[in-house]
């Protein structure tokens, strides 16, 4: 008998969007019977829980168990995460936001290769990028230099930086469990305070060569990187870079913290007075600054040693 598998939708403001990423789950070569949909909405101000629900009360009884649960304000993607999370009832969770989608065999993939891993606790993989329903796609390589060392390796570059593709993510619930789940003290950052925590633990993020998610990027892949940020999740990422990975750093890394600070202030200084285009001025303002981050010139003339 196959065992049950949690997928955690994850949603906030997604009505344009959800049918694609339910409907993924669906029509996974896993057999829907063995999966438990959670689906868990932040406090969205359309019309998204109503179009879930009016989809799970179509398709329901295809699934092991369905949950519908609706935030009545917007918590933050942490909290909205843990509300799915600890709710789950299989033993592993596939955790997607409402406007990404499945591959097809996703489930099925993660779970030959925990049939040949059997000690994994956190598998990640690789992901498309795509816009425009599916038209425009990118190929997008998880971090397979960090994912293959050992844990206390793996830490020490995630100290520095964080470029796993979260989204690919398929995680044991107890191990999850044992690490408190996502902070919620970041409300805009779920996944690297996660690694961050999983690490410390010294439990290894393992990886396999295998698209298992489309990974939506906006309306274009061309516009992707027009914008300079999101003010809450900067200042999520810095409040957990203050508390979290700066007190872990050696005299070595003593300079990524001048350049936390400074990445920090100059994105959100701009924000702030300009807007959230990034235009040429932007990008002239971006260049002087940098030049007094000392640990990104650093980081440059490593690459030519």
């Amino acid at each position: 008998m196959s065992e049950v598998i949690t997928i955690a939708v994850v949603a906030y403001n997604s009505s344009s969007t959800i049918i694609e990423t339910l409907d993924s789950v669906l029509t996974q070569t896993y057999e829907a019977k063995n999966i438990e949909l959670l689906i868990s909405d932040d406090g969205s101000s359309d019309t998204t829980t109503t179009i879930a629900s009016d989809w799970l009360k179509l398709n329901q009884h295809h699934f092991h168990r369905v949950e519908l649960y609706q935030n009545k304000v917007n918590k933050g993607v942490s909290a909205n995460c843990n509300i799915v999370w600890q709710n789950a009832t299989g033993r592993w969770i596939k955790t997607i936001a409402a406007d990404d989608i499945l591959v097809d065999t996703c489930i099925s993939a993660n779970l030959n290769y925990i049939k040949e891993h059997p000690e994994s606790q956190v598998v990640f993989s690789d992901a498309i990028l795509f816009s425009d329903g599916l038209k425009n796609q990118v190929k997008a390589k998880n971090d397979r230099e960090l994912l293959a060392m050992p844990p206390a390796e793996q830490f020490r570059m995630i100290l520095q930086g964080c470029n796993i593709l979260a989204p690919t993510a398929f995680i044991r619930k107890e191990t999850l469990k044992s690490v408190g789940y996502a902070d919620e003290r970041y409300t805009m950052l779920e996944d690297y305070p996660l690694w961050f925590k999983l690490l410390k633990q010294g439990i290894r993020l393992d990886y396999f060569e295998k698209d298992t998610v489309y990974y939506r990027v906006g309306d274009s892949l061309s516009q992707h990187n027009e914008f300079i940020g999101n003010a809450k999740y900067l200042n999520s990422l810095y409040c957990f870079q203050k508390e979290c990975i700066w007190p872990e750093l050696s005299h070595k890394y003593a300079f990524k913290i001048w350049d936390d600070y400074i990445i920090f202030k100059e994105k959100t200084t701009w924000l702030k007075h300009f807007g959230n285009k990034r235009s040429g001025a932007y990008l002239a303002y971006h260049y002087m600054v940098c030049l007094f981050r000392p640990y990104r010139l650093y980081k440059m003339i490593r690459k030519f040693l």
